[in-house]
């Protein structure tokens, strides 16, 4: 089933929302959660759509496989 505003987008462009996505870390950033507590190295995932300039960011927490998982769902 397709949502309403897919539709609409579908009627209006003539494709898919999303078909394909380039995939870029930035960083490592060094963060602190809360008070007093130890800095940690964090990355930047970057989602970016070449064909609507869409962009998405999300935080990783290493450079591994799982991190990127749980960053890109």
């Amino acid at each position: 089933m397709v949502s309403y505003t897919h539709q609409i987008h579908l009627a209006r462009i003539g494709h898919q929302l999303i078909t394909h996505i380039s995939v870029d870390f930035v960083g490592p950033f060094m963060t602190k959660q809360g008070r007093g507590k130890t800095r940690q190295k964090r990355y930047l995932c970057l989602f970016t759509c070449p064909e609507t300039r869409a962009v998405h960011l999300e935080l990783a927490y290493n450079l591994d496989t799982d991190s990127f998982l749980n960053a890109f769902f």
